[in-house]
């Protein structure tokens, strides 16, 4: 547990030093805050801006999540009998539009594609997922990618308090549009459940080029299809947003800790945890204009926890990548 306290010290020194580094000078410009169209920041898809009125912002987001699976004889601490490598790639396409004259309101639209991969050799590349598979070839194969738009949702997004625009929600509904009976497919591309989620992002300026960033996410599976099971999920991440070369750069590391409950198969308890994690982040953004950026991200693991003795994540393998471009029209 050395590395992870030993970041964890990094990331309280890392502010301090940037708001010495920063300070004001005499005669230096002083930018507008995030909350404008100057910036064109945003992390996962989670913008700092409500849009104004006919404003239009078309976000894309896609990640990569690759790592092995090692399968136990009889818990977690028995022999390891096998490796797995488990590859995901999310790809999300976002879209919305401000309607409101107060700037507080905008309504969006999200669609999900989804590509999955069991590699029952670890040391195969995670760039399998990306190799076709076709419905009739999946029942002859040991090792089939499964993938299609798994989801459709809509969204809202919403400033509660005007007088403080550093903090805005963002929530919707999203639907599963996979109807194959294919139980593993649909388990496989997250796609056999409804789910309901609202997020908070808020921000605190330390200087004209420094910012706090926080977000806070909860999601609700809700029950269905072969899972009659709620399953709830939330986290709680922390971004240090440094601009630079006059807003064009931006660096954002940051700590992201997820957690996953569910309702208990036997006993009296209302909800029991099913994984924790917690992920250090290293981002990057280019943004040339207040209408167009691109970024992406590293996602280094920390803790990797999960309630199943006889199924392990191999924290060393671990492979966390996302990139995404932010348009607004």
């Amino acid at each position: 547990m050395k590395q992870p306290i030993n970041l964890l010290k990094i990331f309280l020194i890392i502010p301090l030093l940037s708001c010495l580094s920063q300070a004001p000078l005499h005669g230096q410009q002083f930018y507008r805050p995030l909350d404008t169209l100057d910036l064109s920041f945003f992390i996962s898809g989670i913008a700092a801006n409500i849009l104004p009125k006919d404003r239009i912002e078309i976000l894309t987001y896609s990640t990569l999540n690759s790592y092995w699976l090692a399968v136990h004889e009889s818990g977690q601490h028995s022999p390891v009998r096998d490796r797995l490598r488990v590859t995901n790639f999310v790809a999300t396409l976002e879209g919305y539009f401000g309607f409101s004259k107060s700037q507080r309101w905008d309504l969006g639209l999200r669609l999900q594609y989804t590509r999955f991969h069991q590699d029952n050799e670890a040391r195969s590349s995670p760039f399998r997922v990306f190799q076709s598979t076709s419905e009739t070839e999946i029942g002859n194969q040991m090792d089939p990618t499964y993938h299609g738009l798994n989801s459709v949702g809509a969204r809202l997004r919403f400033m509660p308090i005007p007088s403080v625009p550093s903090l805005t929600l963002n929530g919707g509904y999203t639907l599963a549009v996979i109807k194959s009976e294919d139980e593993a497919k649909r388990r496989s591309l997250n796609a056999d459940r409804d789910i309901a989620d609202l997020g908070i992002a808020y921000y605190i300026d330390l200087n004209p080029n420094t910012y706090y960033y926080f977000l806070a996410n909860t999601s609700v599976w809700l029950p269905g299809g072969f899972d009659n099971k709620w399953q709830y999920n939330s986290s709680v991440s922390f971004f240090l947003v440094h601009l630079a070369f006059g807003q064009k750069l931006v660096l954002y590391p940051g700590l992201s800790y997820n957690l996953t409950y569910q309702p208990p198969v036997y006993g009296k308890k209302f909800l029991v945890k099913t994984s924790d994690q917690l992920l250090a982040y290293a981002g990057i953004q280019f943004q040339p204009s207040t209408s167009f950026s691109i970024n992406g991200s590293l996602a280094f693991p920390l803790i990797l926890n999960n309630s199943n003795l006889f199924f392990e994540q191999v924290r060393n393998s671990y492979t966390l990548v996302s990139i995404g471009l932010r348009v607004m029209l």
